[in-house]
C-alpha cells in the first residue's frame, strides 16, 4: 500500500488570495495618468492666454509660409488683414493683386471671437476694414491690395501685428525688411 504524505492542501482554482497583481496596478495607474493628461489638455485649450498664443503661432507660421511661397514661386505674395481675420493674395499674370484660391494652407483665416487686430506698416497704423466677399476691382480703380508684401527677392515691408484678446492680453508679430518673423508676448494694455 502506498504511503500518503500529508502536506499543504492544493489551492482551489476558484479561490484567490486577496490583493492585486503588479500588472493590474500598472494598468490602473496608466488609466489614471491618461485621464489626468486629458483633463489638463482640455483646461489649457479653453485658457484665453493659450488660445491667443496658439492663434499668433499659427499666424506667424502662415506668414512665414507666405514669404517662402513668394521666394519659391518667383511671384510676389501679399496678406490683407481685416477686423476679424486675414487672407492671402498673389499677383496674377496681368500684375494685378487678387485673393489666392485653391491653396488649402494659405486660405482666408478668421480670428477667434472677442479678438481684435492692429497692424502697423513702417510704424504707421493701418485702419482695418471689415472683410467683404466682393473683393472685386471697381471699374476705373486699382481695387483692394494686400497690406503686407512678401517679394520674390525675399524682402518684405517692415510690419507689426498686435492681436488682443478680450482680457486685454496681447501678442505681437513683427518683422523687418529681411530676417525672421518674430513673436513677442505682451501684458495687459
Amino acid at each position: 500500500m502506498p504511503v500518503m504524505i500529508s502536506g499543504p492542501e492544493p489551492k482551489s482554482s476558484s479561490h484567490r488570495d486577496a490583493g492585486f497583481t503588479l500588472l493590474e496596478l500598472l494598468v490602473v495607474f496608466f488609466i489614471i495618468a491618461v485621464l489626468s493628461g486629458l483633463a489638463v489638455v482640455s483646461l489649457r485649450v479653453s485658457d484665453p492666454e493659450s488660445i491667443l498664443k496658439n492663434e499668433m503661432v499659427k499666424c506667424r507660421e502662415l506668414l512665414d509660409l507666405a514669404a517662402k511661397e513668394a521666394i519659391f514661386s518667383f511671384r510676389d505674395v501679399g496678406v490683407r488683414f481685416y477686423v476679424g481675420g486675414y487672407g492671402f493674395w498673389m499677383k496674377n499674370e496681368k500684375g494685378q493683386w487678387e485673393p489666392m484660391t485653391g491653396d488649402e494652407l494659405l486660405r482666408p483665416r478668421t480670428f477667434p471671437e472677442g479678438f481684435s487686430a492692429s497692424l502697423w506698416l513702417e510704424e504707421n497704423e493701418v485702419l482695418l476694414e471689415e472683410a467683404r466677399d466682393d473683393e472685386k476691382k471697381v471699374p476705373g480703380s486699382e481695387g483692394p491690395k494686400p497690406h503686407l508684401y512678401f517679394f520674390s527677392s525675399g524682402e518684405r515691408l517692415p510690419f507689426r501685428l498686435h492681436l488682443t484678446n478680450k482680457t486685454g492680453l496681447y501678442r505681437e508679430i513683427s518683422s523687418g525688411i529681411l530676417g525672421d518673423i518674430k513673436m513677442v508676448e505682451g501684458n495687459n494694455e
